[in-house]
């Protein structure tokens, strides 16, 4: 690296996680210093005439952020990119961004360009723009797995970033909504409580009937000294029913606190009935019967 400058040039490029323009590293490092840059590989092109250090070049915040600059102003990130900034979901492989009706450009691979007549709302993310909650989760949820983008739901409703009154909203709004009718069957079972994929199973598929209509859903209480919220709740013959994802119930210690939980409901009257993803998929009947049997015998 003959360039002094790209000594520099290549230390503040690797500090920052965003793109710099090339006509602003020009300004202040000079063109040689970024030519000795790119040709020792600490530095690369993510976009036409912007530039990263190639240790950031495939982060999704760098990427955005190039993204957004690239487009202009006006520009806001949306989609699943948008959806993982505010903790919704995984960072996706493609970057979508909002971008003026009237522009033609030639986007790489990993890059979506949504052309839209109005800038949607959103909020700064380390600097760049990202879509509101709402507008994340329609733009992303067709281009999700589906219980992938169902969690997104969830998770955002439960963690009081959007409403689900906020995301039907938005999708009722937009001409163009992948999966509008399965986002949409979320979103009602979301406002009527349920909290997760699997609640949703068990809401609108295996414990959907009448027989089951005197359970609360969603019931909080206190049981010795702590507060639980409790699937579903038979307040008259003190059942409660609980549906654990294969995920989120794995392990020892998770084990250990689904024992103590039950263990403490139990010590003011209440049974605990659990049922697993498999149960509630393969054999929803029975997991029926279970209930059913066991609220007649209380």
């Amino acid at each position: 690296m003959r360039n002094n400058n790209a000594v520099p040039l290549i230390d503040a490029l690797r500090r920052s996680p965003h793109a710099f323009t090339r006509h602003a590293i020009e300004r202040r490092w000079s063109r040689p210093a970024l030519r000795a840059a790119v040709r020792s590989g600490a530095v690369v092109r993510v976009l036409p005439a912007l530039y990263a250090a190639s240790e950031h070049a495939e982060s999704t915040l760098t990427r955005a952020h190039a993204s957004t600059t690239w487009v202009g102003s006006g520009s806001v990130v949306i989609g699943a990119a948008a959806a993982s900034a505010w903790g919704l979901c995984d960072p996706p492989r493609t970057i979508a961004v909002t971008a003026p009706l009237s522009m033609s450009r030639n986007a790489p691979p990993w890059l979506t360009l949504q052309r839209l007549a109005e800038r949607p709302p959103f909020a700064l993310w380390h600097g760049c723009p990202i879509a509101t909650p709402e507008w994340a989760i329609v733009t992303a949820y067709g281009h999700l797995p589906r219980d992938v983008a169902d969690e997104m739901v969830y998770r955002a409703v439960r963690q009081r970033l959007c409403s689900p009154q906020d995301i039907d909203q938005i999708a009722s709004n937009l001409s163009a909504v992948r999966r509008r009718r399965a986002l949409a069957t979320t979103v009602k079972a979301t406002a009527a409580g349920s909290e997760s994929f699997l609640e949703t199973i068990g809401l609108r598929k295996v414990f959907a009937s009448k027989d089951f209509a005197g359970f609360i859903r969603q019931h909080r209480l206190r049981a010795d000294g702590a507060n639980y919220r409790l699937d579903m709740y038979d307040p008259v013959t003190r059942t409660a029913v609980e549906l654990d994802g294969e995920v989120a119930h794995q392990g020892a210690d998770q084990r250990a606190r689904d024992v103590r939980r039950d263990t403490r409901l139990a010590s003011i009257g209440i049974l605990t009935l659990r049922f697993t993803f498999r149960d509630l998929t393969e054999q929803p009947e029975w997991c029926r019967s279970m209930v059913t049997s066991t609220v007649a015998r209380r």
